[in-house]
């Protein structure tokens, strides 16, 4: 089983083995990397490609927001969750900045262990669950692209029976007309025959109906997640578990106190989802959510 790799970045030693120990603690396969300033967080990203990153704000030569902007403007790092880690920008307005940046998550200095921990592997098991549902959709563009030439060679099978439908109908047509004549020479009134001919033909439209019909219905999508990615893919993994939690009607309060948030920091997460989601204030998000279903 491959370890989980976590990228801790601080130009405070103290800080870099602070959190090497309290993953450690947990018995955990972590592989823990370490950097000092944001540059060489970067590099260590495209090298090693790390499960989650927990960044301080303030450091030498590259700060964490600087970092930041880096990583979720390269295609190879954007789906990295990053923790942003701060003593010191600890007001709503810098929660905000960090958030619009593409941070996942925001935690206050000194560390506090269960809050670390929490936090950090909720958005593990975010980030593992969206890449195992972007290989399950690529793996299905790929059996798509390999079924052209099949698809292709069905359409036309399909189109050959259809003509072939076509031929029967019209030979069974001239069966009928001369089936007419012999009725009507025997007798049978033209509208007593027309009606029963009709109902034959009325019953094997239905019949052919049913057959081009066959095997052409909808899909159901199963995964509410799988969902509301497609339609909105600039959701981070933070903000898609905290739509989960929307749909289920709970308040900011209510869900602070499930995931070790600020209530204030959940009304920060909900203003942004509606701003990426293209909602007006007045629009509920709640229906909106559950509308996906």
């Amino acid at each position: 089983m491959k370890p989980t790799t976590i990228l801790v970045v601080d130009d405070q030693p103290e800080y870099l083995k602070a959190y090497a120990t309290l993953f450690f603690e947990e018995q955990v396969p972590y592989k823990i990397i370490s950097a000092i300033h944001g540059k060489m967080a970067i590099d260590l990203a495209r090298s090693e490609h790390p499960d989650i990153i927990i960044m301080d704000w303030q450091m030498p030569e590259m700060d964490g927001f600087t970092a930041l902007k880096h990583l979720k403007s390269d295609p190879e790092l954007h789906t990295i969750p990053v923790i942003i880690a701060s003593g010191i920008m600890l007001e709503s307005n810098d929660l905000k900045k960090a958030l619009e940046a593409g941070a996942s998550d925001y935690i206050r200095k000194p560390i506090d262990r269960t809050e670390l921990l929490a936090r950090t592997h909720s958005h593990i098991r975010m980030a593992h669950y969206l890449k195992t549902i972007r290989e399950q959709e690529q793996a299905l563009l790929n059996e798509r692209d390999n079924r052209i030439d099949l698809l292709a060679e069905s359409s036309f099978m399909l189109s050959s029976q259809m003509g072939e439908m076509i031929r029967v109908f019209i030979h069974e047509h001239e069966k009928m007309t001369e089936a007419i004549q012999n009725q009507r020479k025997r007798g049978k009134s033209g509208e007593e025959i027309t009606d029963i001919i009709l109902q034959n033909l009325l019953q094997n439209q239905q019949v052919f109906k049913r057959y081009l019909q066959a095997g052409h219905e909808p899909v159901k999508d199963e995964f509410y997640i799988r969902q509301l990615v497609t339609k909105h893919p600039s959701l981070l993994p933070s903000e898609i578990e905290l739509c989960l939690l929307l749909k289920k009607n709970l308040s900011s309060k209510e869900i602070a106190s499930i995931t070790f948030k600020s209530p204030n920091t959940i009304k920060v997460a909900r203003s942004r989802i509606r701003q990426k989601m293209g909602l007006d204030k007045k629009f509920n998000l709640f229906k909106y959510l559950n509308s996906m279903q």
